[in-house]
């Protein structure tokens, strides 16, 4: 599948956070600027997973929505962010993030 830029583009995150307070205090309301600043939402944010099939042992679980995946890619290389993925990797045990692009049936084809 190519990378179209008028497809939104999606950051899928799940961390294990090991330092609650901190990761409250210090990451969480600057990354949501940082979001804002390139034009994203966060769609999902949760701490409270119903796990129907499978195992999931994950903390926090978030999607967030970008314009398009170059955006997406544009955040997460930002300066600023790239500070608070520091205060990210020592509140967390083990944090995972995909970024991936809108589907369309027709991708199939």
């Amino acid at each position: 599948m190519s990378h179209d830029t008028q497809r939104k583009g999606y950051v899928i995150a799940v961390d294990g956070i090991t330092d609650v307070d901190r990761f409250m205090d210090e990451y969480l309301p600057a990354a949501g600027e940082t979001v804002a600043d390139h034009d994203g939402e966060v769609l999902v944010g949760s701490t409270d997973i119903d796990v129907i099939e499978g195992d999931w042992d994950h903390s926090l679980t978030v999607v967030l929505e970008f314009p398009s995946v170059e955006a997406a890619e544009e955040w997460y290389n930002d300066d600023t962010y790239r500070e608070l993925k520091r205060v990210r990797h020592e509140t967390c045990e083990y944090t995972d993030l995909i970024i991936t692009s809108s589907f369309s049936p027709d991708d199939l084809d």
